[in-house]
């Protein structure tokens, strides 16, 4: 059975961010050039490779995890595999979620492998996927840990010093595309920041209920 993914709206803008990223970093190492061509060449893959060429099955008590070919059934030789009987247990909705490759919406699944492994993904038939995992004997898990919360303070981290870097250049060439290029990327830290904030908020709310 192939999944049908659930994508969020604002966590496909999130993809526009993860892409003005790159290119905020592009374009400090190669300032130069003109980069709109390769803006929109960055902006097309992250999007193809986020949300079109990436599937999940579910397939006699197997999942099955497909980063291309995604129109070819699944192979357990091809492709990268887990099986129930591997998961230890589950946990819902984590709200980091901004970098999985499997995972767009905050109605999410994270499975807990037997070997320390995780991976977090994003259905419509979660209700389906959940009795399929009771009727397993595998637990559901309040997570003690926001798992994605130091990757995105990295984002943050990174984000704030290439603003400051962008601040530097308008001050020396104050043009109207090093102003234009500093508004962003202090948007851009702000975004990042937001979702830091939002998260722990959601994260520290669901664990406390």
């Amino acid at each position: 059975m192939k999944l049908k993914r659930t994508v969020d709206v604002k966590n496909v803008i999130g993809l526009l961010f993860k892409f003005l990223f790159i290119y905020m970093v592009i374009n400090l190492i190669n300032s130069k050039y003109n980069l709109a061509l390769s803006a929109i060449v960055i902006f097309a893959c992250i999007i193809y490779g986020s949300i079109f060429e990436r599937c999940i099955y579910l397939e006699n008590s197997y999942l099955y995890i497909k980063r291309r070919n995604v129109r070819q059934k699944p192979n357990s030789l091809k492709d990268n595999h887990i099986r129930l009987s591997d998961v230890h247990s589950y946990s819902l909705n984590n709200p980091f979620l901004q970098f999985s490759d499997f995972c767009l919406s905050e109605k999410n699944i994270t499975l807990y492998l037997n070997n320390s492994k995780s991976i977090c993904f994003a259905a419509k038939e979660q209700d389906e996927i959940i009795k399929t995992l009771n009727d397993n004997n595998i637990f559901q898990q309040k997570s003690s840990k926001p798992k994605g919360l130091i990757k995105l303070i990295i984002f943050v981290l990174l984000s704030l010093i290439i603003s400051v870097i962008y601040f530097v250049l308008m001050s020396k060439n104050k043009t109207e595309s090093s102003i234009i290029l500093f508004i962003l990327t202090l948007i851009m830290t702000v975004y990042f920041l937001y979702k830091v904030i939002y998260g722990l908020v959601v994260f520290n709310y669901r664990k406390n209920k």
